[in-house]
């Protein structure tokens, strides 16, 4: 049924597993048997969070809505997925807790943004999608990216149950916030290890998300690792290139995934971290004989967007040893990253994935994923729009805060390893090529 309808549209299955097996069955059973995690299964406690969701979406959000507030027997906490109301948007610093029984209710949620640039925007935008109550502190050494920011956010529909101030420096967190639950550090990655200890300095802290690539120091990557554990903090990557597709393909997949990513201007050095960590969550391996080669990498490097960071062009090649079976057997699966500079195009890629169970095409200015079963099931179309991040982080952010990520939520230890080898051979191709930063065995990338 299509939103805010009753009519009834029917969904043809033609060989699917949901027709040979009761829907959803074979899957479940192999997660059972196979999933490393067990991360595709729903734990008990989750699977009463989602009841209360349901709860408040179908008893509740109609009244709210239409200006009453929620019923009784909503939970306050999950109240807040009465979003996009008729309400008119909150005034920045100014937001007002949310009604449910005639009580106010204050934000139960403290997220701090570090950055508001234009990836710390675009993670404000999507703040604002999320289901439960936040209370958004919002920080930036840079006056006028902060008041940028403020206007921005000032024509941005919010709900009532979020709440957002700004400030140019840390230490203006107000002195009652207990605890972070989660900080964001959008910034360039050359400050970023100082600003994560910054941040702990402050308060306790639940979880941090980091931006890619993640340090630019190899030496970074363990020692904010030791300090996440020393102030029980769980680490999580904005690498945004797990799809939910992507999860029933690794589940099929019992050979190597090979993947291919070809198209001009796409940021072959800040972005291959995307696509590297895509390789491995396809081949559900992260560290087993992990290899970056810049062979066949076009000499030299140019400036990028940001000032102090460089670009370049060619193809970058990756391997990977995946465990084929119980016995420990492995094969080596590839990834190929090919970005050309062509100022007469827009930025564009296609990803081409394929082992021996099925093959797959993902056009990034498409609208669907084709796949191809190698046992001669016909093309499978999934309808797939590539989300802009201020269109899906904030389900990023919910499944962090909830305690319980799923598979296609990037853990920091499974990114760092990737993250390593791929500044580490950067560095060794910048040095080569001359980089004073690169000599200095800093990857000037972002």
């Amino acid at each position: 049924m299509e939103h805010g309808s009753v009519q009834e549209s029917p969904i043809t299955l033609e060989g699917d597993n949901d027709i040979r097996f009761k829907p959803g069955m074979l899957l479940q059973t192999r997660a059972f048997l196979f999933d490393r995690d067990h991360a595709n299964l729903l734990p008990l406690e989750q699977h009463v969070d989602m009841c209360r969701l349901f709860h408040v979406r179908l008893a509740g959000e109609s009244r709210w809505n239409s200006g009453g507030n929620i019923a009784a027997g909503g939970d306050i906490e999950v109240a807040a997925i009465a979003r996009d109301t008729d309400k008119d948007s909150i005034v920045p610093g100014k937001g007002a807790g949310p009604l449910t029984n005639g009580a106010p209710v204050t934000a139960t949620e403290t997220i701090v943004l570090v950055g508001a640039g234009n990836i710390g925007l675009r993670h404000l935008e999507s703040l604002t999608k999320v289901r439960v109550p936040l209370s958004v502190h919002v920080f930036d050494t840079d006056p006028e990216a902060t008041k940028w920011a403020q206007e921005k956010m000032a024509g941005m529909k919010t709900s009532p149950f979020f709440s957002v101030c700004f400030a140019n420096s840390l230490e203006a967190l107000p002195e009652d916030v207990e605890r972070i639950d989660l900080a964001i550090i959008a910034t360039t990655s050359m400050p970023r290890r100082m600003i994560a200890e910054q941040v702990w300095a402050l308060k306790p802290v639940r979880a941090m998300l980091l931006e890619k690539v993640v340090f630019p120091r190899v030496e970074d990557y363990d020692a904010v690792s030791k300090l996440a554990k020393r102030h029980s903090t769980r680490l999580f990557v904005n690498v945004c290139q797990r799809h939910a597709w992507m999860e029933a393909l690794r589940e099929e997949a019992k050979t190597p995934v090979n993947l291919t990513v070809e198209g001009p201007n796409w940021g072959l050095c800040c972005n291959s971290i995307h696509f590297l960590d895509m390789f491995c969550f396809l081949n559900n391996e992260y560290n087993n004989g992990l290899e970056v080669s810049t062979e066949r990498l076009q000499p030299g490097y140019c400036s990028a967007k940001r000032e102090g960071y460089v670009e370049t062009t060619g193809t970058l090649d990756c391997s990977l040893l995946r465990a084929i079976d119980s016995s420990t057997k492995l094969a080596t699966a590839s990834l190929q990253l090919t970005c050309t500079k062509d100022a007469s195009k827009k930025l564009g890629y296609v990803v081409r994935g394929s082992c021996a169970e099925f093959s797959f095409v993902c056009d990034l200015h498409g609208d669907a994923v084709q796949i191809t079963r190698s046992s001669g099931e016909k093309i499978q179309t999934i309808p797939f729009k590539h989300p802009y991040l201020s269109e899906s982080n904030h389900l990023v952010v919910e499944s962090i805060l909830s305690s319980r990520p799923g598979a296609t939520v990037p853990r920091y230890e499974q990114v760092s390893t990737a993250s390593k080898k791929l500044i580490s051979a950067f560095i060794v191709f910048l040095k080569a090529a001359g980089n004073n930063m690169a000599a200095q065995n800093i990857c000037p990338i972002t």
